[in-house]
């Protein structure tokens, strides 16, 4: 799950604005890509027009910044994480509402997400 900030006005900001709320399930995408798509930013949301991908879908939007959650940490919401990074987003990943499957993994997770320059907010849980 992401939750999108539109016009946003720095780090960790939470202006009184417009925010988007949206729930990404996998699903769009075909079977074989399906089971390998850990990362949201690779799957498509449904249009009436055909298939958007969620970056393009975003920036259509305006949106700049993105928050994220779910499980697990340390694999599909990390994904999603360095995704929305490289897609151009602030990214922000609060902690207190994912849940991770290891220590180490997790460890090796928040260290990947820092160096990519995410916010990490909160503390991180374990399943």
């Amino acid at each position: 799950m992401a939750r999108a900030l539109q016009d946003g006005h720095g780090r960790g900001s939470r202006p009184p604005g417009r925010r988007v709320w949206l729930r990404i399930r996998r699903g769009d995408l075909p079977q074989a890509q399906h089971e390998t798509a850990y990362c949201r930013f690779e799957d498509f949301t449904r249009q009436r027009d055909g298939r958007v991908a969620l970056g393009d879908w975003l920036r259509y939007r305006a949106i700049e910044q993105v928050d994220v959650i779910g499980i697990a940490t340390d694999h599909c919401v990390e994904a999603t994480a360095l995704g929305a990074v490289e897609e151009g987003f602030e990214t922000i990943m609060l902690l207190d509402l994912t849940a991770g499957v290891g220590c180490q993994t997790t460890d090796a997770a928040l260290a990947a997400m820092r160096a990519a320059e995410i916010e990490l907010v909160g503390e991180p849980l374990l399943s």
